[in-house]
């Protein structure tokens, strides 16, 4: 969305010298009214005034309506009251605010600016500080109009570079590209080449910029996203002269002249010409001009990508375009240049209108015209923290003003802060329906419901104003279509063909709607209207080509082909369909006359280029094309289309002929005797990865797998599949999935992109699945190879194998654990194969407590990293943007580190804030799962996974002055580093932190933790600190038994029925505290209680809990007290005069706690047990009726081993017995069987003892 009147503030007058008081005072309450939410009343005052004879006063009027009609969405009609208002006063300053009306397309077309076409005209034929501006918006006139020697003639007037060299591109992931050195700013050589962005080949090209735009569209000449390129040129001058150098820019840039940075902003801004200019010196012959530009591809929130675009002149001291000087796309030796520029990003423009603005605000504060303007210009000029600042200000003095709340919501848009925009455009609405581009937001939203009824509703409730707009007929069409009314889609289509058809959005609108219906003649007609008065839409060019293909007008598409690359020559889509067009006809001459061409002005697009070679290919020109699919693959390595052309050219076998597959007849054949000796569970026959690498370093892999479902259990388990994949990094393509009968025939499975739902499975049957995948890794990971085979699956396997195939000349590095496996290597062609297999084995993993990953465990590690450096140097640059303070985040420091003295009270007040205020969502939010959210996201949306809550942690930690880094966790692998693979093989994210000498970790995700201490799903797993530099894996910290402590205190009483009253005192350490903090906190007493009931009834089957209380519940601190009293009934067995009591220890040691299996063949691993890492003390004082009598005194106990200190003691009193109970177990670690017999055996004896029946006899 635009948000047209906030630009057009900017052309408000600042100052009413020389008004009457009378006239004063009306100019005041128009604008009163305005603020006020009352537009209509305004516009009629301002309307009225425009005819005073005073052009001062009529110019005020003019400006004053020109904001309301922009508020009230007559953007047109706002540009021309603007346009009079300068005709009126000629205030050259104040017009020149910025006049973005003139470069809307839609105006170009306007007859009412024809008429005043002198004013465009007079300030693009003169030179000045601002009239930039106006010659760029008559070239972008003279192109949309076709008039290509106007606009080159324009082009030259302005003096704009347009020789240039370019390379690229370079990694430019999270905006990391800005503040490294590539080599383009160390060396100036055409002839180098370089290893660019996912380590591909970049080198110099020549710039070919045919079209006299004036801007240079990066997109045109490269196609990767998140991407740095650099432009270089020499600049011949006569003489040593000062001049400015003169740059606007969408994205983050740099500009070096003779070596020094002049110009410099690594925040992404759109801006226009002469944003930038700085004072700079031409020495006399060469001096050298690099330009470095970059953008990020936009994920939270949206899938559009900002691409950059630039345009640089230099102008001399009167700010004339310097004719005197000669750019060259060459390299020369030049003098360096070393001065310190203190503002790297001046913008004088800006500043000679800020400053009016400015200091009319300070003489008088309630001056709106000023305050409109000031804010509109930061807006445009995207000082969005500025803009935030001042609106946040006055809307504390007009918190009901919509146009405020509307000026703050730019600013929101514009700094990518999209909830905190919906939320003030909410209000915008809310408090003026009038707002134009507030409605239009509500109406989209409405839209998005599907609800046509509410949406009519809508529409019927919105102003006169807004009903007869381009946006409501969409409405009504939109409905029209939900309800499926014929008759009604048609009346609404006619109407937007007949009153908006010069509406883009409208005509794309109506085109695709023809498409659909397959009435391709009207699409066509509507776009060739389109495209008559609009000669810079390329793309509608190609749309309407297109459809006259489809139409079999073939000469005519081709035609139209040919009049986009006449109008908009350096656009190169034009040139590759025409291309193919002759490539598809087999004129192969002709296509390749044009696919070159296009390679001029797009030289490494990898679509172009295997085009070339097809065509080359077709010729008979063998090796021309094996050298244009290796050009391909040089500068994209991942296409693997050019690898298996290249392959083909030359003859030589596909990887799936190297890696052929076995027969799965005789695989079912050979594998049945052996199905007879495992167990009733689903059984492999056979598993096989294939790992694809290529020369250039890509890689694919293929699995194929054979299952045998034995039983109707096993089929409800294996029904349903979910391929394992990336799909942002990775294509699938299923090759077979399908269920095999006894019989021998198969019946397909049904699949949707990795879903594979295998049908008509019976008892007996197979299934079968294959599939291969292409990984299209960026940066770091780009030519990477890695993952594991595991021949410990717990499953039977009977064929189990990887097959790693690289070429002759590389390898893809292993590692084997573990033994009966056997590796073999053998030669095909070019292509060295290496299988790593295992024999066939029944055992299953039906042992309790085992560990997911153990040293033990045969499997197969490949991976081509050379070490964890990589990772964490490769993680650090792709999240250290993210955690960029802005001023909500620093706000937000401010109020929680009030009062606060140290660092630990601050990370605590951080800890507090995060799991209170965040939500944790385990969905990824960006690419893969890797790269987090920017931390100013994280905050306004308050959802996050757990690297954007480590990173938002991070962002606040270092606001607050503590040292801090991301930690990368694997929760699957505990205990041991060195038998994983090196790659990014991490499913977690937490925080690391230092006060003091104090290292901490926290785990944002948990909000029941208490600082200091991690979830122990956290505790002795896998993890890498990302920190540059750092090549060291590490576990993190485990518990000792103190650290999770549970206390109980309690006290019983029989009475001679056999009823049980009983208070029982709890105090619970870490894990155990945040566990029960977990169960009760959100709960409200009825609950709490309904879930004690619970519990206790399992002991007890009729019992009344009477009380109930906690102490630090809501507080995340690392103890907590849980107190109860109960009473129970039949707590005893009372038989006469006999009495048997079960003294209901609390933490007995259940069965379930550890190993009961004899003979197991695996480790074990007690770290999710309750008993694992615990210290347990109870204290019991028993009291029974004085007539009771304790027949048998049980006896005290004393067990120990290495890892486990046990005891129980009794003391008998007058009427009371004290049992004493402890525990302290410290299995903080995987045992090898034979290692943990002897454990095994005491906690036997440990769960014995715990079984205390107490029998008395009645006096």
């Amino acid at each position: 969305m635009t948000f047209r009147w906030i630009l057009i503030c900017t052309f408000t007058i600042i100052s009413i010298s020389g008004v009457s008081g009378s006239q004063n005072r009306l100019l005041d309450s128009a604008w009163t009214m305005l603020l006020g939410n009352e537009p209509l009343a305004a516009r009629e005052i301002f309307r009225n005034m425009t005819v005073e004879k005073d052009p001062q006063i009529s110019a005020q009027a003019y400006r004053g309506l020109g904001v309301v009609e922009s508020f009230l969405g007559n953007n047109s009609l706002s540009g021309l009251c603007f346009i009079d208002a300068f005709r009126s006063d000629k205030d050259l300053l104040r017009f020149s605010a910025r006049p973005d009306f003139y470069l809307s397309e839609g105006n170009f077309l306007n007859p009412e600016y024809k008429k005043r076409d002198e004013v465009l005209l007079k300030l693009a034929s003169s030179n000045g500080l601002f009239n930039g501006w106006y010659q760029d918006a008559l070239l972008q006139r003279y192109l949309n109009e076709g008039e290509l020697k106007k606009a080159q003639k324009m082009l030259k007037k302005m003096g704009v570079i347009t020789q240039w060299q370019f390379i690229g591109p370079f990694e430019n992931v999270s905006n990391c590209g800005i503040t490294k050195k590539y080599a383009p700013e160390i060396q100036r050589d055409y002839s180098k080449e370089y290893e660019g962005k996912n380590g591909n080949s970049v080198k110099w090209h020549k710039l070919q910029m045919l079209t006299p735009n004036g801007w240079i569209f990066i997109k045109n000449h490269g196609t990767e996203e998140n991407a740095i390129y650099y432009f270089h040129c020499t600049i011949n001058s006569p003489q040593t002269q000062e001049v400015f150098l003169s740059f606007g820019a969408s994205g983050v840039f740099e500009v070096f002249l003779n070596g020094n940075t002049v110009l410099l902003d690594p925040v992404f801004r759109n801006t226009g010409i002469d944003t930038y200019l700085q004072k700079v010196k031409l020495y006399k012959g060469s001096n050298d001009l690099l330009v470095k530009i970059g953008h990020e591809t936009v994920y939270a929130g949206s899938t559009n990508s900002r691409y950059s675009n630039f345009m640089l002149r230099f102008l001399d001291k009167s700010y004339n375009p310097l004719t005197n000087i000669e750019a060259l796309s060459k390299v020369s030796s030049y003098k360096p240049d070393s001065t310190v520029f203190q503002n790297l990003a001046p913008s004088p423009v800006l500043d000679s209108i800020c400053n009016v603005l400015k200091k009319s605000l300070k003489e008088d504060s309630t001056n709106f015209d000023a305050l409109f303007s000031l804010v509109a210009l930061f807006n445009i000029y995207e000082r969005t923290n500025e803009a935030q600042l001042m609106v946040q200000q006055y809307l504390k003095k007009y918190p009901n003003s919509s146009i405020l709340h509307s000026l703050l919501a730019e600013s929101l848009v514009r700094a990518q802060k999209n909830t905190e925009y919906e939320v003030a455009m909410k209000k915008a609405f809310d408090l003026c329906k009038l707002n134009r581009s507030a409605w239009e937001r509500q109406l989209r939203l409405e839209m998005a419901k599907g609800n046509p009824r509410s949406l009519n509703d809508f529409l019927s409730n919105s102003h006169e104003e807004f009903k007869k707009t381009p946006q409501a007929a969409i409405a009504h069409l939109t409905a029209a279509i939900q309800q499926k009314n014929g008759s009604e889609i048609l009346n609404r289509m006619t109407e937007l063909k007949t009153f908006y058809g010069d509406n883009p959005e409208v005509m794309s609108l109506l085109v695709n709607i023809y498409v659909s219906q397959g009435n391709l003649q009207k699409a066509s007609n509507l776009l060739s209207d389109y495209i008559s008065v609009h000669r810079k839409a390329t793309d509608a060019f190609i749309q309407v080509a297109q459809l006259e293909i489809k139409q079999g007008n073939i000469k005519k598409g081709m035609e139209i082909f040919q009049n986009a690359i006449k109008y908009n020559p350096s656009e190169p889509l034009p040139y590759l369909q025409l291309s193919n067009l002759y490539y598809n006809q087999k004129k192969y001459s002709e296509a390749l006359s044009w696919v070159e061409k296009c390679l001029r002005i797009i030289p490494t697009s990898s679509i172009v280029l295997n085009l070339k070679g097809n065509i080359l290919a077709s010729l008979n020109r063998k090796e021309d094309a094996v050298e244009t699919f290796l050009q391909t693959v040089k500068y994209t390595s991942d296409d693997f289309t050019a690898w298996e052309s290249i392959r083909e050219l030359r003859k030589q076998k596909s990887f799936e002929k190297m890696t052929p597959l076995p027969d799965v007849d005789s695989l079912i054949e050979a594998s049945a005797q052996w199905l007879k000796t495992v167990p009733e569970k689903a059984a492999l026959i056979s598993c096989i990865e294939d790992v694809y690498l290529y020369p250039s370093r890509s890689s694919a892999s293929r699995v194929f797998f054979v299952m045998h479902l034995p039983n109707q259990n096993q089929i409800d388990i294996w029904k349903e599949y979910q391929i394992p994949f990336n799909p942002n990094y990775q294509q699938l393509n299923i090759e077979r999935a399908v269920s095999r009968k006894r019989d021998g025939s198969e019946i397909s499975a049904d699949y949707q992109s990795n879903y594979v739902v295998f049908k008509s499975l019976e008892p007996g049957d197979c299934i079968i699945l294959e599939y291969n995948l292409k990984d299209y890794y960026e940066g770091v990971m780009a030519g990477k190879v890695y993952g594991k085979q595991e021949f410990y699956q717990g499953l039977p396997s009977f064929n189990t194998r990887i097959r790693l195939v690289a070429p002759s000349d590389d390898t893809i590095p292993f590692k084997i654990i573990g033994d009966s496996i056997k590796i073999e290597t053998t030669q095909d062609q070019d292509y060295r194969i290496t299988t790593i297999s295992s024999k066939p084995y029944a055992s299953d993993n039906t042992e309790s407590f085992c560990p997911a990953e153990h040293p033990s465990f045969s499997k197969a590690f490949y991976s081509n990293f050379n070490d964890w450096r990589q990772i964490s140097d490769w993680y650090y640059e792709l999240s250290r943007h993210k955690q960029n303070q802005t001023i909500e985040l620093k706000s937000l420091a401010d109020s929680l580190f009030e009062n606060t003295t140290s660092d630990w009270e601050k990370a605590l007040k951080i800890h507090e804030f995060i799991t209170k205020n965040v939500n944790y969502s385990f969905v990824p939010f960006r690419q893969s799962g890797w790269v987090p959210q920017a931390a100013k996201d994280v905050l306004a949306t308050r959802i996050g996974d757990c690297k954007d809550m480590a990173s938002l942690g991070k962002c606040l930690m270092d606001i607050a002055g503590i040292k801090s880094w991301l930690v990368l966790v694997n929760t699957g692998i505990h205990y041991f580093t060195d038998h994983a693979f090196i790659g990014p093989n991490f499913d977690h994210c937490i925080l690391q932190f230092e006060t003091g000498d104090k290292t901490t970790y926290v785990d944002f995700t948990d909000r029941n933790t208490a600082l200091g201490r991690l979830p122990s799903a956290d505790q002795g797993a896998m993890a890498l600190v990302i920190k540059p530099g750092n090549r060291d894996i590490s576990v993190l910290p485990i518990d000792t038994p103190e650290d999770r402590l549970i206390r109980r205190d309690i006290v019983m009483q029989l009475d001679s029925s056999g009823t049980l009253r009983q208070t029982m005192k709890t105090l619970r350490r870490g894990i155990f505290s945040s566990q029960l903090r977990s169960v009760y906190r959100f709960q409200n007493e009825n609950e709490r209680k309904t879930d004690l009931h619970r519990v206790i009834s399992n002991e007890h089957p009729d019992v009344t809990i009477d009380t109930m209380w906690f102490d630090n519940l809501e507080s995340v601190v690392d103890s907590i007290g849980f107190n109860y009293s109960i009473t129970a009934r039949n707590a005893a067995n009372v038989n006469g005069s006999t009495i048997i009591y079960s003294l209901k220890l609390p933490d007995i040691l259940g069965s379930g706690y550890y190993p009961v299996e004899q003979n197991r063949k695996n480790p074990v691993d007690l770290s999710s047990s309750f008993i694992g890492i615990v210290k347990l003390e109870s204290d019991v004082e028993l009291s029974i009726p004085e007539s009771w009598k304790l027949i048998d005194e049980p006896k005290d106990v004393a067990i120990k081993t290495d890892n486990m200190d046990y005891s129980l003691q009794f003391k008998l009193e007058k009427g009371k017995i004290r049992v004493s109970r402890r525990l302290t177990c410290n299995y903080n670690r995987v045992f090898a069987n034979d290692e943990f017999a002897p454990e095994q055996n005491a906690l036997m004896q440990v769960a014995k003892s715990d079984d205390v029946k107490l029998i008395f006899n009645r006096k």
